[in-house]
């Protein structure tokens, strides 16, 4: 079979006897196929790095999790529709409490860490407690279930003010600014704004606007990682908020194209990108609304510019003809320290 006979195999949840009984037998085949940039000095080393790593050789027995990422274009999200129901009314959920007396995050679930870098870093706007849409938690918590017991996510960052987010635009376009100025400086201050605004700013960080809606401002957004069940993120390569091209999703997949082969620390950091997206990406099942605007297969859409941001029934979820999810701030949903993940559960599970 070819690469994308393959690719629709793996992607397929109702697979047939003789398509498992393919995928049984031609393991080192399609592993191969996967890692079809690499050379084989590379590949023999993917096959050490994954076999040396509990957390890789956990997933490995499903050859989905390791499939190459296919990062998708949101060209004319802009466009999208937001339905106009009661389903934007959709409310806001706590992930976390926060103790103002020790400054210190109270963690509500023990495999959902917090840590609000924002509110840390005193941006405008910003709040202590990370706030996510129902189903976002829910989707959160039903692909908490194909992770390994002694392993859990890292959340960022959710919904996010319109403060907040101009807060962050207006410094990420300052930086991005001096550094364009300083490779042409022929180039006039016009020219590099429009230059920033309509090319380069896209790919880091979304215009502050309530219509269209940043992605955040939905509460339809969350930025996450995998970490160890202490809190320890994962190797991603690069940090949180790091505004550079390494952040891209695809950072690693393109540089192993380009010269097939990386070091033992970039081809981790593929790896537990690939797993990563892949297993928020994996269709579970949505446990509490059978609303028929909601998405079936209760997955994440993930974003090119950013290894950590996911979508989930706003105008960037390219899974959705119309979107869900509208401006917070614009529809008066308004964050509640009282409805935590805890009262959720409660509610619902």
């Amino acid at each position: 079979m070819n690469e994308e006979q393959v690719i629709n195999i793996l992607n397929n949840n109702y697979k047939t006897d003789k398509e498992l009984e393919y995928l049984k037998n031609n393991y080192a085949e399609i592993l191969r196929i996967l890692f079809k940039n690499a050379n084989e000095e590379t590949f023999s080393r993917i096959k050490k790095i994954i076999n040396n790593n509990n957390f890789f050789k956990h997933y490995a027995e499903d050859l989905y999790f390791f499939q190459p990422l296919n990062v998708r274009s949101k060209d004319n999200w802009q466009e999208k529709k937001i339905l106009d129901s009661s389903f934007r009314k959709e409310p806001l959920v706590a992930l976390n409490k926060y103790d103002y007396n020790k400054k210190k995050v109270i963690q509500l679930h023990p495999r959902i860490f917090v840590s609000p870098i924002y509110y840390d870093a005193h941006r405008q706007g910003t709040l202590p407690e990370i706030y996510v849409r129902e189903q976002v938690l829910e989707s959160i918590l039903t692909h908490l279930e194909l992770l390994p017991k002694d392993y859990a996510i890292m959340v960022y960052d959710g919904f996010r003010t319109y403060a907040c987010q101009k807060d962050i635009y207006d410094e990420i376009f300052h930086k991005k600014f001096l550094e364009e100025k300083d490779k042409d400086n022929k180039k006039s201050e016009q020219e590099i704004n429009n230059y920033l605004k309509d090319v380069i700013m896209p790919n880091y960080v979304s215009y502050p606007s309530y219509n269209p809606p940043s992605t955040h401002n939905t509460g339809g957004a969350i930025d996450m990682r995998l970490c160890d069940s202490l809190g320890n993120v994962l190797n991603y390569g690069c940090e949180f908020d790091e505004f550079e091209s390494i952040a891209n999703r695809d950072y690693f997949e393109n540089k192993l194209q380009l010269e097939h082969t990386l070091s033992d620390k970039e081809l981790e950091c593929l790896i537990t990108r690939r797993i990563t997206t892949n297993l928020f990406k994996y269709p579970t099942q949505n446990l509490v609304n059978n609303n028929e605007l909601v998405k079936k297969n209760n997955s994440f859409v993930e974003f090119y510019g950013e290894d950590w941001h996911y979508d989930l029934n706003n105008q960037w979820d390219m899974d959705l003809k119309e979107a869900i999810y509208g401006s917070c701030e614009k529809d008066n949903i308004k964050p509640n320290p009282n409805y935590t993940i805890i009262e959720y559960i409660k509610k619902y599970h």
